[in-house]
């Protein structure tokens, strides 16, 4: 019998390995805004992070986007309390 394989990416917050059906995708754009990637098709650079509120609530600073880009960025914080909707 054959494993079906399932994607996972690792919470940029929370550091764990989870599905990423049930994560949410966030690019830095060649400006350095932050922006959501609701079809996770983009070709940019991303970053991942748990669909829950705890993580959700934590990324609203732009520090743990600059740590993982490794550059500025501009965080519009309405855009990210939507992404969450």
């Amino acid at each position: 019998m054959t494993r079906k394989y399932v994607a996972s990416r690792r919470c940029m917050m929370c550091r764990q390995h989870i599905c990423t059906s049930v994560m949410l995708r966030f690019i830095r754009a060649k400006d350095g805004e932050i922006v959501f990637d609701r079809n996770r098709s983009l070709g940019l650079r991303g970053t991942w992070v748990c669909a829950d509120g705890s993580c959700l609530s934590r990324i609203v600073n732009k520090g743990p986007f600059e740590r993982v880009f490794r550059k500025p960025v501009i965080v519009d914080v309405e855009c990210l309390k939507l992404s969450a909707r």
